[in-house]
């Protein structure tokens, strides 16, 4: 019986002993804390604009939809860029994203179900990851087929803004 005695208290001990040891490593850690701003959250400044955009008419066989410029003191990372195409006849040739520097991404055009008033529609949405600094604006670029009947663009752009002033 003395023996059962001397194991209980000596493992009642240790357990004080390793609660005590917690308590102190936890207060160690809440009194060593610092406070952080995550600037780069997606979430603290999210960005998505559309335009709706009538390209020019026969002849012309280039259309730019030209989304607003950057703001001031931040960095826009795209991801996401979708386009509806809604043209009278023929078609599109290339779409893509036309960024700063002379850089172009392209993407795949998916034809659609056509209207009831029977116009083509053609559609783009893709993933992406481009950046566009301070006073640069993100281009919709898109080539239809000569001859090809004014189509009507509507592009929207999203992802989030940086801010680069810390």
């Amino acid at each position: 019986m003395k023996k059962r005695f001397i194991t209980f208290a000596g493992a009642v001990g240790l357990l004080a002993g390793l609660a005590n040891l917690c308590a102190a490593s936890a207060h160690a850690q809440v009194a060593s804390s610092v406070a952080v701003r995550n600037v780069d959250e997606k979430g603290r400044s999210p960005y998505m604009q559309f335009q709706a955009h009538p390209c020019p008419g026969r002849g012309n066989t280039v259309c730019d939809v030209i989304f607003p410029p950057v703001p001031a003191g931040k960095r826009l990372v795209l991801e996401h860029v979708s386009s509806s195409i809604l043209f009278a006849n023929n078609g599109v040739r290339i779409a893509g994203l036309l960024a700063p520097v002379e850089i172009f991404f392209f993407f795949p055009v998916h034809p659609s179900s056509p209207t009831p008033s029977k116009d083509p529609i053609f559609l783009v949405n893709e993933f992406t990851l481009a950046y566009f600094e301070a006073g640069q604006s993100p281009i919709f670029h898109l080539v239809v087929n000569n001859g090809a009947d004014t189509p009507l663009v509507t592009s929207t752009m999203s992802g989030y803004l940086v801010d680069l002033v810390q």
